[in-house]
């Protein structure tokens, strides 16, 4: 497969391309073949992003994503919503 190189385009753009990708990869909220087939397909380092274990994709209204950098409150409202299951 050819490698694609990418000029002229900011890198944090390439960012939600990655979440996509990696989400498409899992049992995600979201499956986009075509996500995973250009982050395989570009010729680009993204060592950076997959360190990012924070990032989290979850679906967001009228079928858009929200992508969350920092999952602090998020990670909070989870371990309270499974606490009030416990009680």
């Amino acid at each position: 497969m050819e490698k694609i190189t990418l000029s002229g385009m900011p890198e944090p753009m390439l960012q939600p391309l990655y979440a996509r990708a990696k989400e498409s990869q899992t049992h995600g909220a979201i499956h986009d073949d075509t996500a995973v087939r250009l982050v395989q397909q570009l010729n680009y380092n993204f060592d950076f992003s997959s360190k990012n274990a924070a990032m989290h994709i979850e679906p967001g209204p009228d079928g858009g994503l929200v992508i969350l950098d920092d999952t602090t409150i998020y990670d909070m409202a989870i371990k309270i919503l499974e606490e009030q299951k416990e009680k």
